[in-house]
């Protein structure tokens, strides 16, 4: 049997996927790649695919919408300061990560019923429904944020036993400053036993399961007890935990900070946001020109001539 134009599309949109593996994101031909991907993907959805491939369209198109705004970057500030509403491309992506699970529901869970399918897409709409949810809180408050991520949740009940690592970890520690702990190691437990994909281990969600984990062990200590772990963002902008700049910071924090009761709050309230910043900043250059000249060096400056 002949294929159908769409069915064409599809494959082509495919194939160009499969060449971007082993293309940097900073290479020019990678966006325009990209670009390729949307425009054939979403011809191929507006001639009509049925099935298993419909859903496959709807999540090839949501991926590559999502590695555009990465690349762009400025998006991910534009959903943190003002909803996902203002940022049409991940907007877009996120519409079609949902178009994707309701059509995938209608058929029987057929394709994110494959593990190695939802470890490798999911974890984008998990990232993109972390920032609209953190975005809620902040604008609108803890229950906001909660209602948001109840409702994303259900969208994936058909898949019994699956969770988002991301999305659970955010509503375990909302729920846990509700005052339900018990209900809040619930959700930790699903950010644990959330399937990752293991070729992309510093991905939002693979880096949540770790914090969650982290989480989990530590939610009967003392709140004031702070571990000492790494400079998470100035790690992912710098490229290495042992450049001069991160160790300074380390030593300030490790010297300074954690020895006054601010400095101990400072330094969980960074570490509740710090890794998944960081996850974001490791997929960009642009995010980590921006986040190095307009943040790291100035307080880089400000400390050294504070203790100088």
């Amino acid at each position: 049997m002949s294929k159908s134009r769409a069915e064409e599309l599809l494959e082509a949109g495919l194939s160009t996927s499969l060449l971007l593996i082993n293309v940097s994101p900073d290479d020019p031909q990678f966006l325009s790649s990209v670009e390729h991907i949307i425009d054939v993907s979403q011809e191929a959805l507006n001639l009509g695919l049925v099935g298993k491939d419909e859903v496959f369209c709807h999540v090839m198109l949501g991926n590559a919408l999502y590695e555009k705004m990465t690349i762009q970057g400025h998006e991910i500030a534009t959903i943190m300061n003002s909803g996902i509403d203002h940022a049409p491309i991940a907007h877009r992506s996120i519409s079609e990560f949902e178009t994707a699970l309701k059509h995938d529901a209608q058929i029987g869970g057929e394709y994110f019923g494959e593990p190695t399918n939802r470890g490798a897409y999911l974890r984008h709409i998990d990232t993109l429904w972390l920032l609209q949810s953190r975005y809620l809180k902040n604008s609108a408050g803890n229950n906001s944020a909660i209602s948001y991520l109840q409702e994303k949740i259900s969208s994936v009940n058909y898949l019994q036993g699956s969770f988002l690592p991301a999305i659970s970890l955010e509503l375990a520690e909302l729920i846990e400053k509700e005052g339900n702990k018990e209900v809040a190691i619930q959700w930790l437990h699903h950010a644990c036993n959330a399937e990752v994909s293991e070729l992309d281990s510093d991905s939002v969600s693979a880096t949540s399961k770790r914090i969650a984990q982290n989480k989990l062990a530590q939610l009967t200590r003392p709140p004031e007890s702070v571990q000492k772990g790494g400079c998470f963002i100035a790690t992912a902008v710098y490229g290495s935990d042992d450049v001069a700049e991160v160790r300074f910071l380390r030593t300030f924090r490790d010297e300074i900070l954690l020895k006054t009761r601010s400095g101990k709050m400072f330094v969980s309230f960074y570490y509740s946001f710090s890794p998944y910043v960081a996850a974001l900043i490791s997929k960009s250059e642009y995010l980590k020109k921006l986040i190095k000249t307009f943040v790291l060096n100035p307080v880089l400056r400000l400390i050294r001539l504070t203790i100088s």
